[in-house]
Parts: C-alpha cells; structure tokens; sequence
C-alpha cells in the first residue's frame, strides 16, 4: 500500500484483530464506502506468478539458442555435403582420367606391335597439325608427343625384361631339376643305407653316407637359393611351376633328415659304448650326456616335417605319392616321439633313481589262471635303481613272502571258498589295475617288503615274445631248451611237477631264465635292429594290456594312462559290458578254454532296450599229455553292466 505507516510495536496490536477483514470499515464497524472509493486501485503479482513467467522466459531463452544451433548445424552439414560431392566428383573425374590413360596405354602398346615407333609418331603428328596452327601449340605437343613415346617405350622395356626373366628362371628352374632329381636320388639312397648300417652297428659307414648325403642335398638347396627365395616361394601358386617349390621343399627336408641321421649315428654310437664299458650302465647318465644330441635330432626332424607340409601332393610322381605319405606320417610320428620323450623327460629321470632311490615291484602273472588283472600271481619280482644303476633285480616265488605276513585279512566272498586269509597272491581280485596294485603294495609291506613306487605286471606272452628274438635258450642245468614255442608248457612243466621236491623251490628256474633272457637281449653284440625289435614287442605287450603300469608319482601315472597302459576301468560316457573271468582254484585250465560271448540289444516300443547276454565257454582238456590240462576249471564270472540296470532273468 502507498502512504505506509510505519507502527510501533503498541499499534499493530491495536490493529491485529481487524486483520481478519480487509475492507474498510468506519468507527461503527460498518462499511466505509466513502474510503473504499478514495483508495486507488493496485496490483500485486504473486510469487507463483512470478515464476511461471521466469519459467517461460528461460524456456524461450533455451529455445532460441537451440534454434541458433540448429540453423548452424544445417549450414555445417550442407558445406559437408557440398564438399563431399566435389571431393566424389573429383574423384571419379581422377578415375576417368586413370582408365582414359590406361585404355590409351593400351591402344598405343597394341600399335606399337604393328608399326613402328616413327610411323606412330609420324601419324599423330599430322593429325594434330591439322587441328592447331599456332607455333606454341606445335611446340607442346611434340613435347606431349614425345613424354608419351617415352613412356611406352620403358613400359614394352619393362614388360621384355620381365619376360626374359620368367624364360631364365624357368630354364635355370628345369635344370636345377634335371640334376637335382639325380643328386636328390643318390642321397636318399644314402640316407636308407645309413639308416641300415646304424641298425648293424656300422657307425662308421653310417656317419659317412648320411654327411655326404647331407653335403649332397646342401649343394642342390644352395643352386634352388641362388634363384631368389621370394621367387621360389611365390612359384607354388603357379600351376606348372609349382614343383620349383615343391622340390626346394623336399630337399631341405631331405637334407633335415640326413643331418639328424649323422646326430643319431654318434647317439647310438655313445650307446654302444657304453654297452662294451665292464662298469655297471648308468642309463641316468647314458640320457644326461645324450641330452643336446636328442634336442638337436628333434630341431631337425621338426624342420623336416614343417617342409613336407609344404609339399604339394600333385607335383609327387603318382608312383611315388603312397611312399611319400608314409614317409611323411612315420617322420611325423618320430617327430612326436622325440618331442614327447624331452618334454616328458624329468619323470624318466625320476623313474630311474635321479631324484633318490626307486623300486618297483614285479607281479608275473599267469594267464593259463585267469584273474582280474591277467592271472595267477606266481612269482614276484623287486628292481631297485638308484641313479639310474640297477642294484639289484631278483625273481621269487610269491608264497615266500606271503608266509611272512603277520595279520589275518578277510578275504573276498568268493576266495573264501578256498582260503579264510587273504594274501599277496590273491591282491588281483578288483579289474582296475590300479586298485589292484595298492593292494598289492600294502600286502607287500606287511610281508616285511620294502615300500615300493610303483608295479609292473606281466603275462607269460610277454616272454614269448622276447624269446621270439633271443632265439632258444640253452638251461644246461634242468636239461632244457627253451623258446618261444614250448616256454609256457616246459615252464609250467618244471614248476608243477619236475622241481626238486627237497629243495621245494619250484620258481626257481624263473630266476634262472630271467638273467639269461636279459643278458641276451642287451648284450654287446646287439646292434640297433635287435633293439628296436625289443622296443616293439615290449610296446605291444603294452597295447595287448600284457603289460600293466602302475606308478605312485602322479606325472606317471598320466601319463600311462594317456596311453592306455594303465589297466584302469575307464569311465565311458555310453553303455558297455565286460566279462571278467576269476579261476578260483581251477588249476591251469583257461589255456585249454574257449569262450565265445554273444551280446544283443533290443529297443522296446515304450523305448526301453532289453540286453540278451550268452556266454559260451568250452574246456579243451581231459587227454591232453599236460595233466594240469585235464583237471576242471572252476570260474567265478563277472559281468559288469551299466549303472541302474536291472536283471530280468539268467539261466
């Protein structure tokens, strides 16, 4: 209000309670009309008025500058635009220009074949007089004239050198072949002849044809380099001349092998040395000092494989294509091999003693019994190695030990019915070797036996097979020969009837053959082939699971099983059956028995499949000369299916 007053304290007390009513009133309390039309009228915006319009203010503000920005962004957008179509237009003028002069290259290199270089000058300039009469126009074009002539002149020069390369290169290329397929033959033919005076111990020989072999092949390799590697290269992405590259590619594989061949000749050879030493081998040692010779045959045969790949099957002469993948397989496979014994070589020094002592024990069992694992345990066997010395290595019966156990052990059910002790000799019960063998470990130890790191268990098979390359083995003092053909009936033999019944150690010539078998396999006249024939019969007695391993050092034991040499029940992610045959007190009888086993799956409608299992076994005994033939097999059977299946019926 104009005119305010300003009241003290006293007087707005006196007008508090007529602040309830605005309108003017005179001292009777009625309305003052005569004041009411003295008072001028006035305005007052309230503050929610206020700032609705501030609000409105701010938000034409805001929409002006977007309007602002918006216009700008527009202008900018369009001269983008307007750039990038000159940019596109020059462009694709620059690209007619290109086709232009490149069609006009081509038309003037297509004249050039026909006429000669002045007529075609010749000719352009005429025309061209005709079109321009100033002096200045002449003189500029002669000078185009002229830039133009020049440039196709060093493009047919260009084009003529390339040519007359590609016709050296080719011709240089067929003579390298012609006379590297001749170099290239004799030393492969001295590759193979060294290979076979390493397997007879010719070091000597064998050394000088695999260095000439590798001098040989280095010299072609060198002629194939002095054509450009670059060129060589690119050659096996041309149809004809792609056997450039193959060749190279042979050859240095060639000469790969051959130099692996002259580090394997001095390997052997410092093997072979060793054999011929008085002194106890060391295979710790023997593998210590070998170490770079096997790193360095690995670089080599590594180098040779990566190059055989590189090889195109097609430029192989057909006759020849079977051999070169066979070669390329086996090289593979050595490859492998190698690279797999160095990687894997910390755990063979372990297994022979480098990390302490070691000792594994041996499990001879005999599958004329049948048990679990692969038979009867009838003997038993202790190496112990120590810094990859043997210190002792002895064969004994297995009941020696067992009568030094101390504690009574219930055996299986099924045992039971021929022994109320469980024992050494009857540990096998379970299929999975390695359960078997803990078990065989812990009898062992309780026997008195030392605690051992590992069990190897093996059938007689496993000796035929080795007397199959020592040949017959004379035993003066049983009156024996034995090989591979009568070992398992002259054995048996000896041990069942003929021991010396005083002595009463009927295993003992098992002890006595073992040395004589060893000695004759690792003698010193053995040369590589005789080894390598061992090395093969040991490793498919491996693969037949005639052979079993077992180890407690765990990087071993994956490794056995990687390779399927552990006898362990694997677990499969689809159905299976397995028949597991125990002899319990059977005598030797499963070597006269033939079982045939029948299997057939039926799917029902509602889905369910019905297994029809017929087991047939047949004893061949009853007259044969061996007495251990003709007595009954007593079988206990096993048969283990699939988890949650059920038994309809069995007869």
């Amino acid at each position: 209000m104009r005119n305010e007053k300003k009241f003290s304290i006293s007087s707005r007390k006196k007008i508090l309670p007529q602040m309830f009513d605005v309108r003017p009133v005179n001292k009777a309390g009625e309305l003052d009309v005569e004041k009411i039309k003295k008072i001028k009228k006035t305005v007052k915006i309230s503050r929610e008025a206020l700032a609705r319009r501030q609000k409105l203010q701010k938000q034409e503000k805001n929409n002006t500058i977007f309007n602002e920005e918006l216009e700008r962004f527009k202008k900018t957008l369009l001269a983008e635009r307007t750039i990038s179509d000159q940019n596109r237009i020059k462009r694709e003028k620059e690209n007619r220009k290109i086709e232009s002069a490149r069609n006009n290259f081509f038309k003037k290199f297509k004249s050039w074949l026909t006429k000669s270089y002045i007529k075609i000058g010749y000719f352009w300039q005429k025309r061209t007089f005709l079109k321009y009469d100033s002096l200045k126009e002449k003189i500029l074009l002669k000078k185009r004239l002229l830039k133009k002539s020049f440039f196709s002149l060093v493009a047919m020069s260009a084009i003529g050198l390339v040519i007359l390369f590609i016709f050296n290169f080719t011709d240089k290329s067929l003579e390298i072949k012609k006379n590297g397929m001749i170099e290239t033959q004799k030393a492969l033919a001295e590759i193979t002849e060294g290979k076979n005076n390493i397997k007879k111990g010719n070091f000597k020989k064998s050394y000088t044809q695999f260095e000439d072999a590798h001098q040989q092949l280095a010299e072609i390799t060198k002629e194939i380099n002095n054509l450009g590697d670059t060129m060589v290269n690119l050659t096996k992405y041309v149809p004809y001349l792609s056997k450039i590259s193959s060749g190279k590619h042979l050859v240095t594989a060639g000469d790969n092998i051959s130099q692996a061949g002259v580090v394997a000749t001095k390997l052997v050879e410092s093997i072979n040395e060793v054999k011929t030493n008085k002194e106890p081998i060391s295979y710790l040692g023997l593998l210590q000092r070998n170490e770079n010779n096997l790193k360095k045959i690995a670089n080599f045969l590594q180098t040779a494989c990566d190059n055989l790949e590189e090889v195109n099957l097609a430029d192989i002469p057909k006759k020849n294509r079977s051999q070169f993948i066979t070669t390329k397989q086996n090289l593979s496979q050595a490859n492998s091999a190698v690279a797999t014994f160095l990687s894997e070589e910390h755990i063979l020094v372990d297994i022979l003693g480098g990390n302490g002592p070691r000792k594994y024990l041996f499990l001879f069992q005999n599958n004329q019994e049948m048990r679990a694992t692969g038979g009867f345990i009838g003997s038993y066997g202790l190496l112990d190695i120590f810094n990859g010395k043997v210190r002792q290595f002895f064969i004994d019966g297995i009941y020696n030990p067992d009568n030094q156990l101390k504690i009574k052990v219930v055996p299986p059910i099924p045992i039971q019915k021929i022994s109320v002790a469980w024992s050494l000799h009857d540990c096998n019960w379970w299929p999975d070797f390695p359960t078997s063998a803990e078990k065989a470990i812990w009898f062992y130890e309780k026997t008195g036996g030392p605690t051992v790191d590992g069990v190897i268990a093996m059938t007689p098979t496993v000796m035929q097979k080795l007397l199959k390359i020592t040949g017959p083995i004379e035993m003066p003092n049983y009156g024996l020969t034995v090989d591979e053909n009568n070992f398992v009936q002259v054995i048996q033999e000896q041990v069942e009837v003929n021991y010396d019944k005083t002595l009463n150690h009927p295993k003992r010539v098992l002890a006595d053959l073992a040395p004589k078998i060893l000695n004759r396999l690792f003698n010193n006249n053995n040369n590589l082939d005789k080894l390598t024939q061992i090395a093969d019969a040991l490793l498919e007695s491996l693969n037949e699971k005639q052979i079993l391993i077992y180890s407690r050092n765990w990087d071993l034991e994956k490794i056995i099983s990687q390779n399927n040499w552990s006898g362990e029940v694997l677990t499969t992610p689809k159905d299976y059956i397995s028949v597991i045959n125990t002899n319990i007190n059977g005598f030797k009888t499963d070597g006269v028995i033939d079982e045939n086993i029948y299997h057939r799956s039926q799917i029902e409608p509602d889905g369910t499949i019905v297994d029809t299992l017929i087991i047939t076994r047949k004893h061949n005994g009853g007259d044969s000369p061996y007495v251990w033939w003709n007595k009954v097999n007593a079988d206990y059977m096993r048969v283990y299916v699939p988890k949650g299946s059920r038994l309809i019926s069995a007869e």
